[in-house]
Parts: structure tokens; C-alpha cells; sequence
């Protein structure tokens, strides 16, 4: 964030908690928030005002865009690297943290390989790295199925979802995605 946005931010935080925005306060702001995305900051201040009472401090909205990008990921279905990386476990390791950035900071996958922008459909087939993808989900493969139905059967350690309920992304009601539950709840399943 610039300091205009550090300026728009606190601003933001002043209409609740009645501080004061000065020049002073934006810098300081700045040099410890300078490196994070202006929409996720805003969007951690907004959860935060929703979740806490408490005064907001940059440790708060750090924590809250690392919430964020978190969920992105956690939400995201990522591709295996490319095979001609397979030889080399470092190039594919970069390939795949490459990837994992760009979903954190917010771009579809579509979007960080260079796609047409949302509602446009790119033309051709799909991109290799979709089609790997969708190669390495196998519908006859009732290995996820199984695991969620045992899992489902106790509570999730992780997301609070009790037996019977899907897990959750962290403090939200929206449903985890890409994977049969939360690690946790898949060891307390195998435990019980």
C-alpha cells in the first residue's frame, strides 16, 4: 500500500474508533504495511471491526490479509508442475510457490496464466496446466468420498464443524473447498 491507501485505511478505522490521522500516524503505518494489498488490508479492517473490540493496531490487519491469502489457497485447487520439471525438484518447487503467490494475492488461476479477464472465455482448449489438473482428479476414485464420510463423523478440531457438518474456511460459514475436510478433523476421524 502507498500512503495515500494507508491514509484511506485509517481514515476507514477513525469513523469507528475516533482516531486521530495524522501525517506522523500514516508513516508509521506505512513502514510497517507498505508491503500488503490495499483491498485485502480494507477488507481485514472490515473483518476485524465485525470480529473484535478491540483497538486496531497494524498487528491486526497483518494478521487479517495472512487470513486472507491463507483461504485463497486453501480454497484453491493447484496444478501439478509441469512434467518437464519432474527431474528437477527445485525449478518445480518455485513453479509450484509461483503459483501458490499468485492465488494468494488474489488472482484466479486463469488470471495468473495470462487468461482473458473474468466473464471472457479464453479460445482453443484449455491450458495445459487445467488439463493436468483435471487429469490428476480421478472420478472413479472413491478415496475423498470415503475419507469425508469418516471424517463427518466426528467434530473438526480445526473449522469447530460438528459431526455431520462440512468443514468451514476459518471464521466464515462457507464451505471447505478441494479437499474432503480439514487435516485435523481427518486424524481425529482415524483416531476414533
Amino acid at each position: 500500500m502507498n500512503r495515500e491507501e494507508i491514509g484511506h485505511l485509517l481514515t476507514k478505522a477513525a469513523v469507528i474508533d475516533n482516531r486521530t490521522v495524522t501525517p506522523v500516524l500514516i508513516q508509521s503505518w506505512h513502514e510497517l504495511l507498505h508491503d500488503l494489498d490495499y483491498t485485502d488490508a480494507m477488507a481485514a479492517l472490515a473483518y476485524h471491526r465485525i470480529h473484535s473490540t478491540e483497538y486496531l493496531v497494524p498487528a491486526h490487519i497483518a494478521a487479517g490479509v495472512r487470513r486472507i491469502r491463507a483461504e485463497r489457497i486453501e480454497r484453491s485447487i493447484t496444478a501439478p508442475p509441469p512434467a518437464e520439471l519432474s527431474d528437477d525438484a527445485r525449478a518445480a518447487q518455485r513453479w509450484l510457490q509461483h503459483q501458490l503467490k499468485a492465488i494468494a494475492d488474489g488472482k484466479t488461476v486463469n488470471r495468473a496464466l495470462g487468461g482473458p479477464p473474468p466473464g471472457q472465455r479464453r479460445p482453443g482448449p484449455p491450458p495445459e496446466v487445467f488439463q493436468l489438473t483435471r487429469d490428476a482428479m480421478n472420478p472413479d476414485d472413491d478415496t475423498d468420498a470415503a475419507v469425508r464420510r469418516a471424517a463427518l463423523q466426528v467434530a473438526c478440531p480445526h473449522c469447530a464443524a460438528r459431526p455431520g457438518a462440512a468443514c468451514t474456511l476459518s471464521g466464515t460459514r462457507s464451505p471447505l473447498l478441494g479437499r474432503p475436510a480439514h487435516d485435523a478433523r481427518i486424524e481425529a476421524a482415524a483416531q476414533a
